[in-house]
């Protein structure tokens, strides 16, 4: 049986996070394995793609593949070196490239039918530029959709009094002034896991393209 291997840290300062692997890759995972034939041939990027790990399997699915994160905090480098430790699982013509991209300063030059983004919802400042992003992109190319997967972190506030998940909150409310431009749908998580991780309730996965 083929097994995928991915180096990562167990834990990092808060700039190194994609060096390691979030529940929201996984599911991601999850979801493009078990639409690999929806998959298949598409041009395809990851922002925040940390380990590589969603670019990977989606590269397995046949799918043309641009993984892409931050310049710094060695993390294309991660990036590659998993790419490389999974080669032999890779069909021959596979096609995955790994180049910089910072949703806080670079735009989408290209058209990709996909867009995936996994756990990139955590700091309020990098969700602002990643809305920004999502609107700049489906501004140019109608046709591309993002699938953004997240896990909603639970506070308990005392302003509040109650339980909330102010990252997600702050995403949703950014969305919202973009309803007239585009359709956001949350998609049904009732697909195969193949990945060993907690699918639990508070796991996100939404699907946004243009009206």
């Amino acid at each position: 049986e083929d097994v995928i291997r991915i180096e990562h840290d167990l834990s990092t300062s808060l700039a190194g996070v994609g060096r390691q692997v979030w529940r929201g890759s996984l599911l991601l995972a999850d979801y493009l394995i078990y639409n690999h034939e929806q998959v298949e041939g598409k041009e395809m990027l990851e922002v925040g793609s940390g380990t590589g790990l969603t670019s990977i399997v989606a590269a397995l699915c046949s799918a043309r593949v641009t993984a892409t994160d931050i310049p710094t905090e060695n993390i294309l480098t991660k990036i590659q070196t998993n790419i490389d430790l999974n080669k032999s699982l890779l069909p021959q013509t596979a096609n995955i490239q790994v180049k910089a991209l910072d949703v806080t300063t670079d735009k989408c030059g290209d058209d990709y039918d996909i867009i995936l983004a996994g756990d990139v919802i955590y700091d309020d400042k990098i969700t602002d530029a990643f809305v920004s992003f999502i609107q700049q992109t489906l501004t140019g190319h109608k046709n591309t959709k993002f699938l953004v997967s997240l896990e909603k972190r639970y506070v308990f506030t005392v302003k509040d009094l109650e339980t909330v998940a102010p990252a997600f909150d702050h995403f949703m409310d950014k969305l919202e002034p973009l309803l007239d431009e585009v359709i956001v749908e949350f998609l049904e998580l009732d697909f195969d896991q193949y990945f060993c991780y907690d699918r639990s309730d508070d796991m996100v996965l939404m699907e946004i393209k243009s009206r």
